[in-house]
């Protein structure tokens, strides 16, 4: 579960603690949440003299009447906690209670649900509202004269799909690696033995006879890792991909250089482009990582994966400025 899904099960009163602007070098980009109860903080903002502090200043709104329950605060790290980082850091502080609108309709959605809705608000002094994708977009919440300080986030944001086509050692380790993540990860194998010792709850799991049922399920703009029990099955699976090579973001197989080579006269014996089988990474991870263990694989998939995500980033750095929910869902 993601924090908004995790926070609908947290009892009242607490605080939540957002960065809703950076300016420079920071701890965490702007998104960044932690909650701060009585007796508990959960998440973090960056750690350091100003997370100390905000979890302080939210310690004392919980404290206090409910008057004000949102406050905005601008750190300069610098001077005021002489952190290194130098930037400048805008905290939202939330106080949420049993009689929060926006926090009772959240506690009564289904996980399911979390997908169609979004939080706004404006900034400094006007609390979060929950309204739906739907009706967000039909009100246009979108950069204008009269909007500049509004922000707003889908309470699931837009996850790269991750498609695992495998769910042996190194995909279980992979999945270890990547579900703490906010990614949508998918594991695809014809062994229902092996699919049942992936024990993740948010990595969805999915039985298929043939490569051609399981290729025909991964969907377009997808990162395909392909890592199967069988190197004739991971050969359909890399042809299937390449063929679609322009419609996925990743393709990246395991094996060796000596596996690829052979995989590459048979790809171009069948009539892949050169241009195609370009898109392949294989053998898949990154080159600093050496080792042959399922878990040093894995950490290697993972860096490269990480990598690339970097480079093709779905979503907008930080909130400085609202986008439209509808520009995202890609």
């Amino acid at each position: 579960m993601n924090f908004w899904q995790n926070l609908s099960v947290i009892e009242p009163p607490f605080v939540v603690v957002k960065v809703e602007k950076t300016n420079g070098s920071t701890p965490r980009a702007s998104d960044a949440k932690m909650v701060i109860t009585h007796d508990d903080v959960l998440g973090t903002i960056g750690g350091g003299n100003m997370e100390y502090q905000a979890i302080s200043l939210a310690q004392n709104l919980l404290k206090s009447s409910q008057d004000k329950i949102v406050d905005w605060q601008t750190f300069p790290l610098i001077p005021r906690f002489d952190q290194c980082c130098g930037g400048r850091v805008q905290l939202s502080f939330e106080k949420v209670t049993q009689q929060t609108l926006w926090f009772q309709k959240l506690k009564n959605l289904s996980l399911n649900d979390f997908k169609d809705y979004v939080l706004i608000h404006q900034n400094n002094n006007i609390p979060r509202t929950l309204i739906t994708l739907e009706d967000f977009n039909k009100n246009r919440f979108i950069h204008n004269s009269t909007a500049q300080n509004q922000f707003f986030e889908p309470l699931i944001p837009v996850q790269p799909k991750i498609i695992i086509l495998g769910a042996g050692h190194v995909a279980r380790s992979l999945i270890h690696h990547l579900t703490p993540l906010e990614l949508d990860i998918s594991c695809y194998d014809t062994r229902a033995c092996e699919l049942n010792k992936i024990k993740q709850p948010n990595v969805k799991k999915k039985l298929f006879d043939d490569a051609q049922s399981m290729m025909n399920a991964v969907p377009n703009h997808s990162y395909c890792l392909i890592m199967t029990h069988s190197h004739r099955l991971d050969f359909e699976l890399t042809k299937s991909c390449l063929v679609r090579a322009g419609l996925l973001k990743f393709i990246g197989l395991i094996g060796s250089k000596a596996k690829k080579h052979r995989f590459v006269q048979q790809l171009i014996n069948l009539g892949i482009s050169s241009a195609e089988i370009s898109k392949l990474e294989c053998p898949v991870g990154t080159p600093n990582i050496q080792g042959k263990t399922p878990e040093l694989i894995a950490l290697s998939i993972t860096y490269q994966l990480l990598e690339k995500l970097q480079q093709d980033s779905l979503r907008p750095k930080d909130f400085k400025e609202p986008y439209c929910v509808s520009e995202l869902s890609v």
